[in-house]
């Protein structure tokens, strides 16, 4: 089943996400969102998914200092090898 909602943009360029949407997708308070537009004008609003800050792979994640900021097994091991100045 389909769902359909409309919701108008507020002053500030905001919309509300209706409930049943967010209980269907689990999308709760500060759940991260990307927004995207498609090369048809349509805007693409999904949940955000982890990628490494470094090289944008979204395998391998380690989360660095639970600060929602990722790091891929690769770009941690290069990391650990490169000598200090």
């Amino acid at each position: 089943m389909q769902l359909f909602v409309t919701r108008r943009v507020d002053e500030l360029g905001r919309i509300v996400l209706p409930m049943e949407i967010r209980r269907r997708l689990q999308i709760e308070a500060d759940t991260p969102l990307d927004i995207c537009l498609d090369n048809s004008g349509k805007i693409v609003l999904q949940k955000s998914k982890p990628f490494c800050k470094i090289c944008g792979v979204d395998i391998g994640l380690t989360e660095v200092a639970g600060k929602s900021v990722f790091v891929c097994t690769i770009c941690r091991q290069a990391i650990h090898e490169t000598p200090p100045c």
